[in-house]
């Protein structure tokens, strides 16, 4: 007689083994580059991305708003906040949007994130397919977005950019979704200024972000 082979480990028991998640792409698992300035290096312009110009940030103001936050803070009982943001966070984003963007919505449909890379993972999430989405992203663009959605399983198509922001006319096809900047596009610094491309396109089913 021969003998019975022993059951894996996850199967033991009656244990039903759950599937395994997709690994993460591995432009994800990547350590991201580090940047190595020359201590004590005057710089007439400096141009390094992703840091703030402290000469013209309002230090005085801000330490005097967060000063008046914190007061308002301790008279109230403290507990966690919703997850999907302050009430009052919410309705002024939603205000401003609307006059500043034109963007009709109210205080239920804005979600705060910690931040524009969670804001990313969550869009990623909910929008793309994995190994089948293709998601149209500007050429060149900015490296964290692209790092989500590929973490996501999203299949990358670069579209150049010119003066006017993303070229419409070079869109794949099989694209359902795009990422383009409004305003202040990076690296280029430039605004869209070709929506009249834009319904033509989306009216194919696809969606814009």
């Amino acid at each position: 007689m021969r003998p019975l082979a022993a059951a894996p480990p996850t199967a033991r028991a009656g244990r039903i083994a759950a599937p395994q998640a997709p690994p993460l792409a591995p432009a994800w698992r990547e350590p991201p580059p580090v940047i190595r300035l020359r201590p004590g290096g005057d710089f007439r312009h400096d141009l390094l991305p992703g840091l703030p110009a402290l000469s013209g940030f309002p230090f005085e103001v801000w330490r005097r708003l967060a000063a008046k936050a914190l007061r308002q803070l301790a008279r109230g009982p403290a507990f966690y906040a919703e997850p999907e943001g302050r009430p009052a966070l919410r309705a002024a984003i939603a205000g401003h949007v609307s006059f500043v963007r034109g963007i009709a919505c109210r205080a239920e449909d804005v979600l705060v994130t910690a931040g524009a890379q969670q804001a990313f993972d969550l869009l990623a999430r909910v929008l793309v397919e994995p190994g089948r989405s293709v998601v149209a992203v500007e050429e060149p663009g900015y490296p964290p977005l692209r790092r989500a959605l590929a973490a996501a399983g999203a299949v990358l198509a670069p579209v150049p950019v010119d003066a006017q922001g993303l070229i419409v006319e070079q869109l794949p096809p099989a694209a359902r979704l795009v990422c383009v900047s409004p305003s202040h596009q990076f690296p280029m610094g430039r605004r869209c200024r070709c929506r009249a491309a834009w319904p033509c396109w989306s009216s194919r089913g696809a969606t814009t972000r």
